[in-house]
């Protein structure tokens, strides 16, 4: 289950796109490595760092939908928290302690990552590039 990226996927923001750029990169390193038992203790501080990009990102990107009325910008925003908390939950959370009872697996939150890309991300892209191209237009 990998990702590619995708004109389809950019919102015109340079530094939204650059970040997002580098997020399907990151999900395509843990996809290959999170197979491979030796990696686990990696998998989980990178994915750990991960949470950190991504919420520097999911701010960014609901900031620019909310100034350009985005509709759809409530129901991003919840995913945006639903994904970072189960990253949280994955990596250890605050304590570092990994509860392996209730934490989802790594294939499940990148799973949700692609299914968010793909659902909520591209129509959202749509969307930005749209308005761009309105305002453009004589």
């Amino acid at each position: 289950m990998a990702i590619e990226w995708s004109k389809a996927l950019e919102c015109g923001d340079v530094e939204i796109d650059n970040a997002k750029k580098q997020l399907v990169d990151i999900i395509n390193v843990i996809m290959r490595v999170s197979t491979d038992k030796q990696h686990i203790t990696f998998n989980k501080i990178l994915v750990a760092g991960l949470s950190k990009s991504l919420g520097r990102l999911f701010f960014k990107e609901e900031r620019l939908m909310q100034r350009h009325g985005y509709r759809d910008a409530r129901e991003h925003g919840i995913q945006h928290r639903d994904i970072l908390d189960a990253i949280d939950d994955y990596a250890g959370g605050e304590t570092g302690i990994i509860l392996q009872t209730r934490s989802p697996t790594i294939t499940i939150i990148i799973g949700s990552l692609i299914s968010h890309i793909e659902s909520m991300d591209r129509p959202f892209a749509q969307f930005i590039q749209s308005r761009r191209k309105s305002y453009q237009s004589p």
